[in-house]
């Protein structure tokens, strides 16, 4: 066995036997680490942009933040009502828009004007801190959904 120094590095070693060590002791990144590392940077511009463009019915058009009513239409239902319940577009925002989480009292589920204040879509986006699992579950939300909620609280969360 190697003796080791304060730093964890073999003593009494030249540098061409510390470079073979460093090597085998932190190995570089494969294929596979590189493009999953690529997928987490694209999606997290994603998120912090905002999303860019496009035409989905998701993404909101230059200047026009999408509606509650499309977001139920697109998002909600689809994708949400498997296990939550909803009603109908007024409930949805009666049960979210200014209401503290169940999970984390100390934030709204919605805080208009406020996505990264808002604790539904940091479920949504599976934000670090969360409690449980992100939302939904078995096959969470797209970046465009994503950034289509984030868009839609950043204007003010209007019910229509």
């Amino acid at each position: 066995m190697t003796a080791l120094d304060v730093t964890g590095r073999p003593v009494g070693r030249t540098p061409l036997d510390l470079r073979s060590w460093h090597r085998r002791t932190y190995p570089r990144a494969t294929g596979k680490d590189v493009v999953a590392a690529s997928a987490i940077a694209a999606v997290s511009l994603g998120l912090a942009f905002g999303g860019c463009g496009g035409s989905s019915p998701t993404s909101p058009s230059v200047g026009a933040p999408p509606t509650l009513a499309s977001l139920e239409a697109t998002i909600f239902l689809p994708k949400c009502s498997g296990c939550h319940t909803l009603a109908t577009t007024q409930e949805t925002y009666a049960n979210t828009v200014g209401v503290a989480s169940d999970q984390v009292p100390s934030l709204l589920l919605v805080r208009p004007g406020d996505p990264d204040g808002s604790y539904l879509l940091q479920k949504v986006a599976g934000a670090f801190g969360i409690h449980g699992e992100i939302m939904p579950p078995e096959e969470p939300l797209g970046a465009e959904d994503v950034a289509a909620i984030r868009a839609w609280i950043l204007a003010g969360a209007s019910n229509d």
